[in-house]
């Protein structure tokens, strides 16, 4: 029987994805889901084939410094990669890969959540129910501020702005004003 490769995996990931690698792999999981510490990151590229980190880990040129080879791949568990030191990973003979395009919907859908919560109040309603102090509706109370119709301003106008700019505006009514020139929808 073949030795399976060994995985370490820096954050608690859902079960069953966890259980999945370790079905497949020599598989180290963070049960306690504490982060890991520089140290602790540069023994997983020391020791693992492959590291599977999430958006919360910084992976320094130190983490990679050392690096004995072993560890071919650092798969992040996230969209963006801007915590990894690429050179230094690619130095240390690391492909690093993410999961681009998985979020965009769910990142627009919790900018439209923000916006909404704050415009309509709905934190301090909520703490005010939870606390047993709601009294009951009243024709001035808890109104907020409209949404529809409003202006939105999107700086960066990427995936994920453009996916707002159209919730916005498909869902409210908005009006956009872009930050991106030559921006498409603006």
């Amino acid at each position: 029987m073949t030795e399976r490769p060994r995985v370490v995996v820096t954050r608690r990931l859902p079960s069953a994805v966890e259980a999945a690698l370790a079905e497949r792999f020599d598989v180290q999981l963070n049960p306690d889901d504490h982060p890991l510490t520089t140290e602790a990151l540069r023994r997983a590229i020391a020791t693992a084939d492959a590291l599977l980190p999430t958006v919360t880990d910084r992976l320094s040129a130190e983490v990679f410094e050392g690096a004995t080879g072993r560890c071919r791949v650092v798969a992040n568990f996230g969209v963006g990669v801007n915590h990894i030191d690429l050179d230094a990973a690619v130095r240390a003979g690391c492909v690093v890969t993410n999961t681009p395009d998985v979020l965009t919907d769910d990142t627009a859908d919790l900018a439209i959540l923000l916006m909404l919560a704050v415009l309509r109040g709905a934190g301090a309603g909520e703490r005010r129910v939870r606390a047993g102090r709601w009294d009951g509706w009243g024709p001035t109370s808890d109104l907020g501020r409209r949404v529809s119709g409003k202006t939105l301003g999107v700086v960066g106008f990427g995936r994920i702005g453009q996916a707002v700019a159209r919730r916005a505006r498909l869902g409210f009514g908005m009006r956009g004003a872009c930050v991106e020139p030559a921006a498409p929808d603006c």
